[in-house]
């Protein structure tokens, strides 16, 4: 059980990374669009 959690905190840091930076350009994109044409 030790060994599942281990592994899986080693993965988590840069995961965390991942998704922070996708969620900025996903905001940026999001933002461009509507200025460019909002749909909503």
């Amino acid at each position: 059980a030790k060994d599942l959690p281990k592994t899986s905190a080693l993965p988590k840091p840069p995961a965390y990374e991942r998704s922070h930076l996708t969620l900025s350009d996903w905001l940026s994109v999001v933002r461009y669009h509507d200025d460019n044409q909002p749909i909503s």
